[in-house]
């Protein structure tokens, strides 16, 4: 009879072979290093036993040369009916992108249910409230996850074309991704064949994990959180619970108020994990080759329908963001119509030159979808940036003139300010804006009083600032500029309109008057014009559409400051200075007799 051979031990810890816990390296490697090793963290929020990571999904030894201003963050999180990889299926999927500085993009929220192939559990159902009704009539996974993909590229162009830079690397973060939520998505698109949705695109391939960030560096901190779960990393955070927990979305939010905590946003470089390798898409399976070719074909059409969806006005989860914006026109809601399709045509039409071989496209180079109303368009142009930075400003000089008197305003407060001024366009009332807010039935705005107070209206009409109070009111080559105080808004404002438009063959360029009865030094009066007295403009516009591409505020003999040709008309000045950006493109710009003469 033949000897066995000896049976090989185990250890519970790495899960190696030949060697027992007590004798492990790896353990005896992590104690002294004061780390921990990570653990599953089941789906009902419990922190389980020790887990190893998923094949391949290691940390990289040394991080990727990725430059961090141009990298995208999606948030996400999955609902299951299980924790089998193999046998159980998504339910439900959210997530939420941000951008480089870690600010979540505007509209760039995505949430929807999923169709399984078997039925949720009641555990499932009492845990996530989730039912079998629910997801009854929901889309199929492919479905969800061509249009999550098409979602997410889209609004990372957008932030591209509205930032004016380019997104090298999208980041995707969970709360326990490297165990659970990652595995299971990467196994979820093997098993319908659809991993070519991330392996077709260069700019994934890696993610963070926050349980990881929390098990690494908060254990040796003074203050440490009593467990990893994520609703105690929020009340840690926040000091507040945690609210519509083991839904998507709502981990989603929690999920990235604890990103953006600096315990975490600072250690998200060395939290940076590497994809396992995604094997290739298999040509031969054809199993969902029907339903695959049916969702492929309805992708275009419903790529339209989710991002009207996701920031559809109407939808009760954005009415706090209209309010700020003043859609209270009437006692009820009141939703601005959409643009009809047809207008959209001269948006999207495209021109060639004879001189230039070639077409390029014009109008809008965002979708329909992201501009069909006139809110959507007001976000489109005045960004989050740009408000941030006037609120920064006026900040700054209210703390100059008012010392510690003065109390630091925000971005809804100037968002209020800017809807009262809508309302003011609008009703069109002469008196004082002090009465607007008074307790007087008969000369109280019901609807400036609902969106601010009179006391905060008036502090922003006092201090707003638009430049840098420090700022030296010189331009770039030392001359005086009067109009130095608006330069900033005014270029920040013109960049936004070539990001966003791009125009038709035709240019028209004009003077305008804006109305103004404030005590200005280059404040004009022309009778010819319907406002008679204001500031003066140059304007370039595309003919087609009217839509403004430049502008040159008049201020005297500070407008023009080209001295190189004496012999060259003021007039022809402004024309050259308005159309150089179009310089070479070959369009023709139409202007009047005055501003050629000389030239």
């Amino acid at each position: 009879m033949s000897q066995q051979p000896p049976k090989r031990r185990k250890c519970g810890a790495c899960k190696g072979v030949g060697h027992d816990r007590r004798n492990c390296p790896a353990l005896r490697a992590t104690k002294a290093n004061n780390l921990a090793i990570p653990a599953v963290e089941n789906r009902n929020g419990l922190d389980g036993g020790p887990s190893r990571l998923p094949i391949g999904a290691t940390m990289p030894e040394i991080i990727p040369n990725i430059n961090w201003d141009k990298v995208c963050y999606v948030l996400f999180d999955l609902e299951t009916t299980g924790g089998s990889r193999t046998k159980d299926d998504i339910i439900e999927l959210a997530a939420m992108v941000l951008g480089p500085d870690g600010i979540a993009i505007e509209d760039g929220s995505f949430e929807s249910l999923i169709r399984p192939h078997r039925k949720i559990t009641p555990y499932i159902t009492t845990l996530t409230g989730i039912t079998n009704e629910m997801v009854k009539t929901a889309p199929t996974f492919p479905e969800v996850m061509n249009s999550f993909f098409r979602f997410v590229g889209g609004i990372v162009q957008s932030h591209c074309i509205l930032s004016s830079t380019i997104v090298d690397a999208i980041v995707l973060v969970a709360h326990n991704g490297r165990a659970f939520d990652i595995p299971f998505l990467l196994r979820s698109l093997q098993g319908h064949n659809l991993q070519s949705l991330l392996a077709d695109d260069p700019r994934y391939g890696y993610f963070i994990d926050t349980l990881h960030v929390a098990r690494t560096f908060l254990g040796g901190s003074a203050a440490t959180p009593t467990n990893n779960r994520l609703g105690t990393l929020f009340q840690f955070v926040t000091g507040a619970e945690m609210e519509n927990s083991h839904r998507a979305m709502g981990d989603v939010k929690a999920l990235y108020t604890v990103f953006r905590s600096p315990q975490f946003w600072d250690r998200r470089i060395e939290s940076l994990n590497a994809f396992p390798p995604i094997p290739a898409v298999d040509v031969s399976t054809e199993s969902d080759s029907d339903e695959s070719d049916s969702d492929t074909d309805s992708v275009e059409g419903r790529e339209r329908v989710l991002v009207e969806r996701d920031i559809d006005e109407s939808d009760p989860k954005n009415e706090d963001v209209d309010k700020v914006l003043g859609d209270y026109w009437q006692d009820g809601e009141f939703i601005p119509s959409e643009v009809p399709e047809e207008m959209f045509q001269k948006f999207t039409e495209r021109f060639s030159s004879p001189r230039r071989p070639g077409e390029r496209r014009t109008g809008l180079q965002v979708s329909e979808g992201m501009a069909n109303s006139p809110i959507k368009a007001w976000r489109l142009i005045f960004t989050t940036a740009i408000l941030e930075r006037i609120v920064k400003h006026t900040n700054k000089y209210g703390q100059k003139k008012l010392s510690l008197d003065w109390t630091p305003i925000d971005k809804a407060d100037l968002t209020d300010f800017i809807a009262v001024l809508f309302v003011m366009s609008i009703q069109k009332r002469k008196d004082k804006p002090s009465n607007w807010f008074s307790s007087n039935p008969l000369l109280e705005s019901p609807v400036a009083k609902k969106i601010t107070t009179g006391r905060q209206f008036q502090k922003m009409l006092r201090y707003l600032h638009c430049c840098d109070p420090d700022q030296n009111a010189t331009s770039d080559d030392g001359e005086y500029d009067p109009s130095y105080k608006i330069l900033e808004f005014k270029n920040s404002l013109e960049k936004r309109w070539a990001a966003l438009f791009v125009p038709h063959q035709e240019l028209s360029l004009d003077e305008t008057l804006l109305r103004a009865f404030g005590r200005m030094k280059f404040k004009v009066r022309i009778i010819s014009k319907a406002a008679r007295y204001g500031i003066k403009l140059y304007v370039v516009t595309d003919a087609a559409t009217a839509f403004v591409m430049g502008v040159l505020v008049y201020t005297g003999k500070y407008t023009y400051s080209d001295t190189r040709s004496e012999s060259t008309k003021k007039t022809v000045q402004v024309v050259q200075q308005l159309c150089e950006p179009f310089r070479g493109s070959h369009r023709t710009v139409y202007v009047d007799r005055y501003k050629i003469v000389g030239g």
